[in-house]
């Protein structure tokens, strides 16, 4: 089992999630398939839809049909991370080509431990505007596999915290309200 965690994502037995092992570290890593986020509005067909995905190996994902607010949630028990490792947390995603209203304003991207904010970033999910770098902005860089991905932050695992939630999201949360669609996640 120890190898064929090293060779790549396992799906997990609810088949919401996957598993693997990093090749440096052999830190527990997994993905959150959509089904195991919460999704503002995500069971409202106007604002999203359930397709299924020939190109991963999470059966489905959700696409964005048009919403005004974004708001994607999930979290994970640290139980389940290995002790004393660096983590990060990823959105990925994909564009339809109805992709649009994702340039400005810029998203934002927080991690909790527990009740406490971890961090906080501003990400940019768009393609037609590339901010100034005095802005920190994060920005989604393209996988291997055609997908794209963006840092939502990065924590690390003392140990101490067992039992305890990480949690993430991704939201829109000042200026102009703009219609949004064509995200795949």
């Amino acid at each position: 089992m120890f190898l064929r965690l090293l060779d790549g994502p396992v799906l997990l037995r609810d088949r919401l999630m996957t598993m693997w092992l990093g090749r440096e570290t052999f830190a527990k890593c997994y993905m959150l398939s959509a089904r195991n986020l919460f999704i503002a509005s995500g069971h409202m067909p106007q604002h999203w839809s359930w397709i299924p995905l020939s190109d991963s190996m999470f059966s489905e994902g959700a696409q964005l049909n048009s919403v005004t607010w974004l708001e994607i949630r999930g979290s994970i028990h640290t139980d389940m991370l290995t002790p004393d490792s660096k983590y990060g947390a990823y959105l990925v995603f994909k564009r339809t080509q109805n992709f649009s209203g994702f340039n400005y304003p810029i998203q934002k991207a927080t991690l909790y431990f527990g009740q406490i904010m971890e961090y906080t970033s501003p990400v940019l999910l768009g393609e037609n505007w590339t901010p100034p770098p005095e802005l920190g902005v994060a920005q989604p860089q393209r996988r291997a596999d055609g997908w794209m991905e963006i840092s939502l932050g990065h924590f690390h695992t003392s140990g101490n915290e067992l039992y305890a939630e990480m949690s993430f999201s991704l939201m829109e949360t000042e200026g102009e309200v703009t219609q949004k669609r064509g995200l795949i996640v």
